[in-house]
């Protein structure tokens, strides 16, 4: 279970309401709840955070459980909905299941017990169904990848192959030494593109967690990427950092991207990447790290981390698209928080917040 989560309970009769959120109180689930007499006030309501489950009452005044369900899962994909009714009934059982709900209880059964059991499976099949979705949308955008970032350098290959054939034959040993620095480039491409796609499905292996000085992490990614920051004529700036718990190698990875990034989108000046501490708050830390490029439109901002999306042409700026999501999987798997500050033409700022003991972290 979570720290604490969101719940709702929709439901028209304010004794039910009452009992069902008694129950909650009793079962000693961290959960933060609302109450609505009503779907159409629950969709209407103010609110800071979403709602991770809800407690939805079968017969609603404006609208049949079924339908129910599926309005607030048309909003919230991922909501766990505990369907409660005064029928017992088999088929409406099977009818709200069908829908989309996580759980289903007849009111005759409720007790703290009964409550916190259903909470606590529906929240896991919920984020089950999460995951499910999330891991259908990453093999659709892979396929896509494969179909058409892979398949453009093979066939741009094919085509310089034939071109380089006329040259021998002409013996223009100049057109072939072209040709063949452009068949150089498009297999560096393919291969740049198959280690972003490594890096970002190995994500998913076990992490290896340990102490470490993020002042060791940064001048390690200065020397990965010295090549590329002499080229920019770049510069790379570090202050006093504090002290990062977590895995080594995933960590390196995680500034190595927000670094390159930093060195590589630069227009008209040299780039200049600073890395900063910004405080700690019990055992997280805040690490901020800016740069002077060319900055991301605020529309861009909340799709930044979707694998395979690209904010900047190709044509001027080669990438796979995966490299900041590969940093929200980092910092996810590191129960941290990642955000970025950025304007067009001045440049941008990531905002990391990493465990610094171990105590950051669940135990195992």
């Amino acid at each position: 279970m979570p720290d604490s989560f969101t719940g709702w309970i929709i439901d028209d009769d304010a004794g039910d309401r009452k009992i069902i959120s008694r129950y909650l109180e009793r079962s000693n689930l961290p959960c933060r709840l609302s109450e609505f007499p009503s779907l159409t006030q629950a969709l209407d309501a103010v609110r800071d955070r979403d709602p991770e489950i809800a407690f939805l009452d079968y017969n609603m005044p404006d609208i049949d459980g079924n339908s129910a369900v599926r309005k607030l899962l048309e909003i919230w994909p991922d909501l766990a909905i505990v369907v409660v009714t005064g029928q017992g009934d088999e088929k409406i059982a099977a009818g709200v299941i069908t829908a989309g709900a996580t759980d289903y209880i007849p009111k005759r059964d409720l007790n703290a017990n009964a409550i916190r059991r259903s909470a606590e499976n529906a929240l896991k099949l919920a984020r089950l169904r999460s995951r499910v979705r999330a891991q259908h949308q990453e093999l659709e955008a892979f396929a896509h990848v494969l179909v058409h970032d892979l398949a453009a350098p093979i066939r741009g290959v094919d085509m310089l192959v034939d071109v380089m054939q006329e040259h021998i034959v002409d013996r223009d040993m100049e057109g072939v030494s072209n040709i063949a620095q452009k068949m150089q480039n498009q297999a560096r491409r393919m291969s740049a593109l198959l280690k972003s796609l490594r890096s970002y499905a190995f994500m998913d292996r076990p992490p290896s967690f340990e102490q470490m000085d993020a002042a060791d992490i940064v001048a390690d990614v200065t020397e990965n990427l010295a090549i590329e920051i002499t080229e920019a004529g770049a510069r790379i700036e570090m202050g006093q950092l504090p002290n990062l718990y977590g895995d080594r190698a995933q960590l390196t990875q995680l500034f190595q991207n927000i670094i390159a990034n930093g060195v590589k989108f630069c227009r008209d000046r040299a780039p200049v990447v600073r890395v900063s501490a910004a405080g700690q708050t019990g055992n997280m830390v805040r690490i901020v790290i800016s740069d002077n490029g060319i900055g991301i439109a605020e529309y861009d901002l909340p799709k930044m981390f979707e694998p395979f999306k690209r904010l900047n042409h190709q044509s001027e700026f080669a990438g796979s698209g995966l490299g900041l999501a590969t940093c929200a999987r980092i910092v996810k798997r590191h129960r941290g928080i990642i955000r970025v500050e950025s304007t067009p033409d001045v440049g941008t700022e990531v905002h990391l917040e990493l465990p610094a003991l171990a105590a950051a972290l669940p135990q195992h």
